[in-house]
């Protein structure tokens, strides 16, 4: 680590080399055989066009490349991989550039198989003037066996961020990653949300490896006896910062129970490497935003840079990557989630560091762990993996109490001061949302004499206690004996000096990388780059323009270096500080920021602290978790390959489903006021399918969307109202758009296709529904109920009687008298008869009954409510069907006008809005019964749970196909939604307004990425090149379960127009009123005895490491 932990790099009498020239070794390749298990032989994919935008001098240094090597046209195509260097492609013969294949963990949950999906490794080099030896690897230069669905390929965006701060990191004292280069593949686009212009950085580092413990000790490390002997003890592990004790590989050390051999040995050492790698971070405020298993480093480098960020406004708890919800990944979380995966590590090294004595024995390297051996060996691997988790902990506690000592000014650290300095300043600058590394830069600008007096601490009292304590400690740890005496002028100077040495004028903050990215890639800057990489690789200076640099001028840009040192903007300190805080802080009082005339604070306006009252409870809602939490069930149900939800039942058996609705209504989180936020969003869903019986979970799933990004906005001080009407013009031109585009349903096909798309691809549903709409007619009665056999069936009313004569009477008839005319007219005429009264009994039932039985007339009697009017002849009906439940008349032959004017008197009534739902409902019905047939589906299955989960598919694809047939259909998979966001181009009145179109525009390309991950692709690439190549073709799409672009309604793949039109709706108009939600009341939980104490458990083991900070 000679390079990584000193930043001055090698030494300035090496004049270098060439890259040609250069040593180059293959070790990794020729000590492992490749296979598909291990690093696979893989070449670059050469780029077109390739522009060298950046070098970091740093870097040819610590390399040992000559100085103007990079001005060479043979440097650029080797870092842009057209060339490779120490293969003979004519001979196939020499050293050949890798991928390694490895497996991890990535957020706690196994991952299976990773690998190097875009970084091909080129060779190993050692610099002679420092004998430390380097992997150099190309990121984004093509495919390779792991790429998976992705292409090899990285955006420029991303790449100035890891070549930036790679490089920063260093400098900083960090160990990390290093970046040489960064080409820009100018004939190359990349698709991701967008099409982005692709780019190619050479990074190198000691090692890139994440497994094979024999060769990380041999060729890695310098050997196994370069590792830490045995830990002093079991209760004080070993705090020295080399603990190397020279050990041969073969020897073991250690108490009995917990003796130590090699593998044990290393695995303590990359602890170490770790916490120490750990406690700088935390020292300076680095986020890596991932730290997977796969992020986390042998050497103990910080490794992959994604969602990466420095610290602004101090907050513990603050995460850069937008996917944690559960802060799993946040500042306060590192030195725990480091440990978490080092445990992993420990478990897979387990055998070896539990056979002890026995890893050389002849019969444990040939047969392995006999079944008597496992309990000590078990216990021996717990033991050490445990007193290796101490050390860990002691290692990060020195290192930290170390840098924070150095950070305040302090040559020496005293036990008291991280109870009375550092604690407390953490809490104040979280308090206070102070920025981070500008507070201990500016601190290190302060003297001491303007703290002396009380009177100059007056206008500073919110933190003159500490800061009275901090110069007390300074005056001592510098010698001035007295805490109460001036500390002399020329050591207030030193000590100026000392603290700026370690405490960065300068860090690669996202909203400066934000701004370089912008310049370089819209604006074609190339300048920009190089003084942000000047600035990283010099960041503890004052200055940097018109200044020298090993003795060359530095020509840098003032004004720039100012701004980027300065402040941060009001935009960027909202954004974090307030809306990470309504996501994961609820309950606490909030404080305004701090105006920035102060150099080191200033005073901070506090709101009054949220009250209890005595009925109810008032909090701040922290409302990101409760929705992320319901939308991510929804959403995994969505497409073709959405996976069910299984759902606890109160009574009977568990409900098994991927209905949208129906999960999002069983879902109650514990806590009341998390509980509010999923109770509305699910909402959302409920009200979409009551008005349009599907597309529950589309709506889930947009409502998520244009939630999240409204908090974000309303929290950077955009005007909630403003907001919500750029909303609802968006939302009102994407309808026009998809109305515009909609096509009628026509055949039964079209129907089929509809029911089955909506049915999870069950073309058997499609069918039966599309069989069942074509006989009782388009506005006919269609009923889905449980069967009781192992099938489905579609059950058609059949006629009972045909052509039968009715008798309506509002009267109750006993007497035979009464009925006489009719029973004849029904004998002459051989026609059935039908008696409809208010009741039927006596002599006129018995009459009915004798004749049904002797055969002499068939009738039927019915009793039903009274009628309007008296019936002056008899009616006449095609059929009729009576049964105990229900009367069904089916073709009557009255008049068609009459029956056409009542038609549409019902349909009038239907469309007056002071309708009730309700009402609108049975009107409906008796709609289609007037108009059409009656259908029953009885649907089949093995359990009740089976044909629960049928009936509710039946149920959304019968719902689909109504909406279908009402409003008409749409290119299906979410393509109509992407082809709409894509021409989205409305000019509202302010920009705040415009931020409102644009939520809407990211929010509907949403439900095609949810249905493409899905399916297990990478839902960013197919939607960006549906948005891109096929924005023309408007039922251009993807067939997730074909994983093929299609004419999404030749295959058939549709949506109905009302469902996409009503889901869209519905969740713009709760999420954006949820998205300016500050506080929630619900009723105050009745406090009832306290009941016994229980048990204490376990401890678990470390913990959350919470005893760290």
């Amino acid at each position: 680590m000679a390079s990584d932990g000193d930043p001055g790099g090698s030494s300035n009498s090496y004049p270098g080399a060439t890259l040609q020239d250069i040593p180059k070794s293959w070790t990794f390749t020729s000590s492992l055989p490749h296979d598909a298990f291990y690093p696979t032989p893989q070449p670059p994919t050469p780029p077109r066009s390739p522009e060298l935008l950046g070098v970091s001098p740093a870097a040819m240094r610590d390399l040992g490349i000559v100085a103007g090597e990079e001005k060479t046209g043979e440097f650029l195509q080797v870092v842009s991989g057209n060339k490779l260097l120490g293969w003979d492609e004519e001979a196939k013969e020499g050293g050949y550039s890798w991928a390694q294949c490895y497996g991890g963990f990535q957020f706690g949950a196994w991952a299976g198989q990773l690998g190097d999906g875009r970084a091909i490794s080129l060779f190993e080099t050692t610099n002679p003037a420092t004998g430390t030896r380097y992997e150099l690897q190309l990121k984004g230069a093509g495919l390779t066996p792991y790429s998976r669905f992705a292409d090899g390929r990285a955006v420029l965006r991303s790449s100035i961020r890891e070549f930036v701060v790679s490089e920063a990191l260093h400098a900083l004292g960090i160990p990390t990653t290093r970046a040489l280069s960064l080409t820009l593949c100018k004939g190359s686009r990349v698709v991701r949300e967008r099409i982005e212009p692709g780019a190619i950085v050479l990074r190198f580092a000691q090692s890139w490896l994440r497994q094979l413990a024999t060769y990380l000790a041999e060729e890695v490390l310098g050997g196994w006896e370069s590792l830490p002997g045995m830990l002093s003890t079991p209760e004080k592990p070993s705090e020295n910062e080399s603990a190397s004790r020279g050990l041969d590989a073969s020897e073991i050390e250690g108490e009995p129970g917990a003796e130590e051999n090699r593998f044990a040995r290393l695995y303590r050492e990359v602890a170490r490497l770790n916490a120490e790698t750990v406690a700088k971070w935390q020292a300076y405020g680095f986020m890596n935003g991932v730290l997977n298993t796969d992020n986390t480093s042998v050497m103990g480098l910080s490794v992959d840079f994604g969602p990466f960020a420095f610290m602004d406004n101090f907050d513990p708890s603050y995460t850069p990557n937008h996917d944690d919800s559960l802060l799993r990944y946040s500042y306060k979380n590192q030195p725990t989630i480091i440990w978490w995966n080092l445990v992993r590590f420990g478990e897979a090294l387990g055998e070896l560091i539990g056979a002890g004595a026995g890893v050389d024995d002849p019969v444990y390297v040939k047969e392995g762990v006999k079944s008597e051996q496992e309990a000590e060996l078990i216990s021996r691997a717990e033991k050490i993996i445990t007193q290796t988790g101490e050390e860990y902990k002691a290692t990060f506690l020195r290192e930290y109490k170390r840098l924070m000592s150095a950070r305040l000014g302090l040559k020496n650290y005293r036990d008291a001061d991280f109870d009375q300095l550092f604690s407390p300043l953490l809490d104040l600058m979280h308090e206070f949302e102070l920025d981070f590394n500008q507070f201990f830069r500016r601190l290190s600008a302060l003297p001491l004499s303007e703290l002396e007096t009380p009177e100059a601490r007056r206008d500073k009292a919110s933190i003159s206690e500490w800061l009275d304590r901090w110069r007390k400690r300074i005056i001592e740890d510098w010698g001035a004996g007295n805490a109460e005496a001036a500390l002399p002028e020329d050591r207030d100077a030193q000590r100026t000096k000392a603290m700026k040495a370690v405490n960065p004028n300068f860090t690669p903050r996202g909203w400066v990388l934000d701004e370089v990215i912008r310049r370089v890639e819209k604006e074609g800057e190339r300048e920009v780059l190089r003084r942000v990489m000047h600035m990283a690789l010099n960041p503890f200076e004052d200055s940097w323009a018109g200044k020298e640099f090993e003795g060359v001028l530095y020509e840098g840009d003032a004004e720039e270096e100012a701004r980027w040192t300065g402040d941060v903007p009001e935009f960027v300190r909202a954004l974090q500080s307030r809306a990470h805080f309504l996501a994961n802080q609820g309950g606490r009082p909030l404080r305004a920021p701090p105006p920035s005339s102060d150099p080191v604070l200033a005073s901070v306006n506090s709101s009054a602290s949220l009250t209890r009252s005595s009925s109810s409870v008032l909090r701040l809602v922290p409302l990101s978790l409760p929705v992320s939490t319901l939308a991510n069930a929804v959403s995994s149900t969505l497409g073709p390959k959405g996976r069910n939800v299984l759902i606890e039942s109160s009574f009977g058996s568990p409900k098994i489903t991927k209905d949208g609705v129906t999960v999002a209504k069983a879902i109650t989180l514990e806590d009341k006021f998390e509980n509010l936020g999923a109770k509305l969003i699910a909402e959302v869903a409920g009200k979409t399918n009551e008005v349009a019986g599907d597309g529950t979970t589309t709506a889930t799933v947009l409502a998520r969307a244009i939630f999240s990004e409204t908090v974000k906005n309303v929290a950077a001080g955009c005007n909630p109202m403003d907001l919500r009407r750029g909303i609802q013009a968006a939302v009102d031109d994407v309808v026009e758009f998809l109305q515009k585009h909609k096509r009628d349903i026509t055949t039964s096909e079209e129907v089929a296709q509809v029911a089955t798309i909506s049915a999870n691809g069950d073309e058997h549903i499609g069918k039966l529904i599309a069989n069942a709409m074509e006989k009782v007619g388009k506005e006919g009665v269609i009923t889905v109920k449980e069967g009781k056999t192992l099938q489905d069936e579609m059950e058609s009313q059949k006629v009972e009687f045909e052509k039968p004569l009715i008798l309506l009477s509002e009267k109750k008839i006993s007497a035979v008298q009464d009925i006489i005319p009719a029973l004849e007219a029904s004998t002459q005429l051989r026609r059935p008869l039908v008696i409809i009264a208010e009741d039927i009994d006596g002599e006129a039932l018995a009459v009915c009954i004798l004749n049904k039985l002797r055969g002499q007339l068939q009738v039927a009697a019915v009793k039903a409510p009274g009628f309007e009017g008296h019936p002056d002849m008899l009616g006449s009906t095609g059929s009729i069907t009576i049964t105990k439940e229900d009367t069904i008349i089916l073709n009557g032959e009255g008049s068609k006008d009459a029956l056409t004017q009542r038609c549409e008197q019902i349909r009038g009534v239907m469309a007056d809005p002071s309708t009730s739902e309700y009402e609108k409902e049975k009107l409906q019905e008796r709609l289609a019964k007037l108009s059409g047939g009656v259908a029953v589906i009885r649907v089949g299955g093995s359990s009740e749970v089976e044909v629960g989960e049928k009936k509710d598919r039946f149920v959304d694809a019968l719902n689909a196909t109504r909406a279908a047939v009402e409003e008409g259909i749409l290119p299906g998979g979410g393509t109509a939604l992407l082809k709409a966001a894509a021409q989205l181009s409305i000019k509202p009145d302010n920009f705040d307004q415009q931020l409102g179109v644009s939520i809407v525009r990211n929010a509907i390309t949403q439900p095609a990425k949810s249905i493409v991950k899905n399916a297990g692709l990478e839902g960013a690439v197919v939607v960006g090149k549906l948005m891109d190549e096929y924005a023309g073709d408007f039922n251009k799409g993807f067939d997730s379960a074909k994983g093929e672009y299609v004419d999404m309604i030749a295959a058939g793949i549709l949506d109905p127009l009302k469902v996409v039109r009503t889901g869209l709706r519905d969740a713009s108009g709760v999420a954006s009123l949820l998205g300016t939600t500050e506080v929630a009341i619900v009723d105050a939980p009745e406090k009832g005895p306290s009941g016994p104490m229980g048990g204490m458990g376990g401890m678990g083991g470390m913990g959350g490491m919470g005893g760290m900070m």
